[in-house]
């Protein structure tokens, strides 16, 4: 059932987000998981900027491995598999690539 973490309000729905937030934690994997997916690449913890504590759990794309920090600003970008769209992020515009 839907509860509001901090709070414990039942009174939650699904709101719009901006699609912005924060790397609040990473890890890269060196392991072939996947065959779609090769090796290296990030799994990061992405905290929306609407909320904080509000954390999505993605990839980060087109960046080096090497260069994903904690408090890189990034934003979403969806990626076609099958009929879903896959919420990925990015660094910023204003990031260098």
């Amino acid at each position: 059932m839907p509860l509001c973490p901090r709070c414990h309000s039942w009174d939650v729905a699904p709101a719009e987000v901006s699609g912005h937030g924060t790397v609040a934690s990473f890890t890269i994997s060196e392991y072939q998981w996947i065959d779609a997916l090769p090796p290296p690449y990030v799994v990061a913890e992405v905290e929306l900027v609407e909320q904080p504590g509000l954390q999505v759990m993605t990839n980060i794309v087109d960046l080096d491995p090497s260069a994903v920090r904690i408090g890189l600003p990034v934003e979403v970008c969806f990626e076609p598999n099958g009929d879903v769209f896959v919420p990925l992020f990015r660094p910023t515009a204003d990031e260098p690539r």
